[in-house]
């Protein structure tokens, strides 16, 4: 069988692409010593073939190039969120720490007086307080935070307080109202800081539907050993105890 040019040029892609056994690989380059129209078209298909393989290389680089760039870009995204959060959270929580923490305030600090028609102190913003569930006694501390101390220096009161014990009133510094005591009172009593942080426990117990007795006036002792006993009832009136 004549091995034609037709042939041989069906051949010279597969040639050029390196994929010919040995044999066909031979019979086309003893094709192409003796052919030159068959060696130019193999020229031109080499030639061809190179600037296809440029072509796929620059465009694999351009794919690559755009990839990075998207990567590139997707990171500095998540660091620029990751830093929003970062100041997000940050003021969130000076916030939380300025404004809404509450410290405890001592009896020292507080500068917590008591005589026989009130007790007074300094330095207190609000309270945390509760009553008995018999309402026998009542149970109160002075608490501040950051921004009430900050603010109290610049005012003249202070967080001035006062407990009006003869007519069995409260006087809220901030809000200006009072608030009657009830009948029953019969002991006022500073919390500790310990009271101070058990009292939402204390609360659980009185307050919740459940309990017996026995485990309220426990609760009750209890939360009483945890703080300082400032006055007393003798007949009609409020009396400090003698500190």
């Amino acid at each position: 069988m004549k091995i034609t040019c037709d042939i041989i040029r069906d051949l010279i892609p597969l040639y050029t692409d390196g994929v010919l056994s040995r044999d066909s690989e031979s019979l086309v380059r003893e094709h192409l010593g003796q052919c030159s129209e068959c060696m130019e078209y193999c020229r031109r298909m080499s030639a061809d073939f190179v600037v296809e393989e440029k072509k796929k290389k620059a465009l694999a680089e351009k794919e690559s190039l755009k990839k990075l760039k998207r990567a590139i870009v997707c990171r500095r995204m998540a660091a620029c969120v990751a830093a929003a959060l970062c100041v997000i959270l940050a003021a969130a929580g000076g916030h939380y720490f300025y404004y809404e923490k509450e410290a405890y305030v001592s009896m020292e600090e507080g500068e917590i007086s008591v005589d026989e028609n009130e007790i007074t102190g300094k330095g207190i913003y609000s309270t945390a307080n509760c009553f008995s569930p018999d309402q026998t006694a009542y149970f109160f501390c002075g608490t501040s935070t950051a921004y009430s101390r900050s603010r109290g220096e610049e005012e003249t009161d202070n967080g001035s307080f006062t407990l009006d014990m003869t007519n069995f009133l409260v006087l809220h510094p901030e809000k200006d109202t009072e608030a009657t005591w009830p009948d029953t009172l019969t002991e006022v009593y500073y919390l500790s800081e310990e009271g101070w942080r058990k009292l939402d426990d204390y609360f659980e117990i009185f307050f919740s539907s459940g309990r017996d007795e026995e485990e309220i006036t426990a609760a009750v002792e209890e939360l009483k050993a945890d703080s300082f006993l400032l006055c007393s009832k003798n007949e009609d009136s409020l009396v400090p105890e003698t500190q």
